[in-house]
């Protein structure tokens, strides 16, 4: 495993301690639901980490998968610059805050991201999961996870305000919920001011986001009992 910056695991929300250990557990989760589809690794020639951060999972992917090519993107230049450069399978990128991303149409065979959707507003959102239908190949999935009832749990332990102030019933009632947030200096990076904590309901994202792309399943609690994984496909044409 690559040796990333203590700095940057710290700036993007990380614990220097578990680290690998949280990457490892993340991509099991991922990887048992692709399985659970039958999902065929073997026509995985393509990769996407969207919002990779310093490579938590990303670092992971390369060692299980030295088959497929992984392009990482994220919107920290830091967090990017971090990542190793001498590996051919791993392509990392910065991307804006806004779709596009440089990549051709009809190019992945697999995206992931992980804790990108929870701090995306409404708009931005609907932005990217037209992007993800942009750039999947007509067999191709994508994974993306949500915060929603198992982690409103796991923040209400831990009195979190957001979760203290969000019912159950009231993330039931209206579907998504977003906190705007101030970023800090530390963590401000362009285009990204309209980011906060949003929120979404198993029911909001099967009525709302199959307009931009095909859900599949929402596995509620799949990352280890606290995200939520939605899996996705290209809408047919």
């Amino acid at each position: 495993m690559n040796k990333i910056p203590s700095e940057n695991i710290i700036r993007v929300g990380g614990q220097v301690e578990t680290f690998d250990k949280t990457g490892k557990i993340v991509l099991d989760c991922l990887f048992k639901e692709l399985n659970n589809i039958d999902y065929n690794f073997d026509d995985c020639s393509n990769a996407l980490d969207l919002g990779c951060g310093c490579g938590r999972v990303s670092l992971h992917f390369i060692e299980e998968f030295p088959k497929t090519r992984l392009f990482a993107c994220d919107v920290d230049h830091s967090s990017v610059n971090s990542l190793p450069k001498d590996n051919y399978n791993l392509v990392p990128i910065v991307n804006l805050a806004r779709p596009p991303l440089p990549y051709l149409n009809n190019y992945f065979d697999l995206t992931f991201s992980v804790s990108v959707w929870t701090h995306l507003n409404e708009t931005l959102q609907y932005e990217w999961l037209d992007e993800l239908n942009r750039i999947l190949t007509p067999d191709g999935v994508a994974l993306v996870t949500i915060a929603s009832y198992h982690t409103l749990a796991i923040h209400r332990k831990k009195k979190l305000q957001h979760a203290l102030k969000t019912s159950d019933i009231e993330l039931g009632e209206k579907g998504f919920v977003f906190f705007p947030q101030n970023q800090t200096a530390e963590r401000s990076w362009p285009g990204t001011e309209d980011y906060g904590l949003a929120l979404h309901s198993q029911k909001y994202i099967e009525a709302y986001w199959s307009k931009h792309i095909k859900v599949v399943k929402v596995v509620p609690g799949g990352i280890a009992g606290g995200q939520d994984i939605v899996i996705l496909k290209k809408l047919e044409d």
